[in-house]
Formats: C-alpha cells, structure tokens, sequence
C-alpha cells in the first residue's frame, strides 16, 4: 500500500468506508459493488478478493495508532477491511480445490486465533467464518485495543497478508489452467 494512503488515514481528511473499498479493489473495482459481484466467477472472485484482502491488511498493519489521528478514518477503514474479508471468505466457500479449502481454512484459523482481540473492538467471527461488525461498539473502540488487534506487532495483518497470497496464487493457478484447458491463449505482457 502507498505511504500516501496510510497517511490519509490519520489526517484530518474525513474518507468513508466506500474509499477504502475503491483503494483495496482498485485492481477491479467492479468487484467491490455487491450488483456486479454475479458477473464473476467464484474463482475470479477469490482472485480480486485475496489481492484486496492483501492491501487492506498491509494498509492497517503500516498505520500508527495514536490517540491524536483521527478515529473515524481509522473505523471505516476496519469498516472496509472487514467487507473485504467477508468478501473472500463467501466467494471462497463455493469451490472444491482441496489446497484453495485448506488455505481458506488456514486464513479463517488466523483470523479465531485473534478473536478476542477483534470482539474487543467490535468484531465478532460468525459460525461461517465471516466477521460482523457490532457498530456501536466499533465506534467506541480506543486506538489501544484496535491496536492490539491490527497492529503489525499482533502479527494477525501480517499472518492474514500470507494467507491471502497463497489463496491469491492458488486461485491464479486455478484460472490460468482453466484458460489453458479451453485452448484461449493468454497474452501477458510485462
């Protein structure tokens, strides 16, 4: 993530959840819009899911939480990163790779192992895995517990950034395969 956005995050430029999410789908932000999330694949969900899950924990582990930034920045970008999240874990729950499962389970694993942290600030692990946010508690969430939650000290951002990667490249693989098993040629230029 650009040092540019992490330092938006703690001005006193007011950003909402929906500029978060633009940021981390900026690869395809088509996907970020529930309509247009039907005209994907699961697999090229998980795709753009996984590199969006990639910045928003990069974003949130690079930030400083200080008392003096400005909390509601700091909110919709948790905001934004939980869409994200529950994003990868629905499109990724309809496949049936047995490494794609295994990463997503491993993710979803991350993600419980810092469950207290996360219901401290409002976010609690629902039974299918996703997270829900609880407003009203988010909201009054101090810099220090969100710290303890997203910080790159907890490791939890940093153990989320791997796991997303290697469901990223799993799924990559996946679709560069299914491309050429239809015989349609790739062209990739770099």
């Amino acid at each position: 993530m650009s040092s540019d956005m992490t330092s938006l995050v703690g001005s006193n430029n007011n950003l909402s959840t929906d500029y978060y999410l633009r940021k981390f789908y900026e690869h395809n932000r088509e996907v970020s819009k529930a309509s247009k999330r039907s005209d994907y694949t699961n697999n090229e969900l998980i795709y753009e899911d996984t590199i969006a899950l990639k910045k928003a924990a990069k974003m949130l582990s690079s930030f400083e939480y200080k008392e003096n930034n400005d909390d509601k920045n700091i909110y919709n970008s948790i905001r934004a990163f939980v869409t994200t999240y529950n994003n990868a874990i629905t499109s990724s729950g309809k496949v049936n790779d047995p490494n794609l499962k295994r990463q997503v389970k491993n993710l979803m694993k991350v993600t419980d192992k810092y469950s207290d942290a996360l219901k401290n600030i409002g976010l609690e692990i629902k039974d299918d895995g996703t997270i829900n946010i609880k407003d009203g508690i988010l909201s009054k969430a101090s810099l220090s517990d969100i710290s303890k939650a997203f910080s790159k000290e907890t490791g939890y951002m940093n153990a989320s950034t791997i796991s997303a990667k290697r469901i990223n490249e799993r799924t990559y693989n996946i679709l560069y395969n299914q491309i050429l098993g239809r015989g349609l040629h790739l062209d990739i230029t770099l």
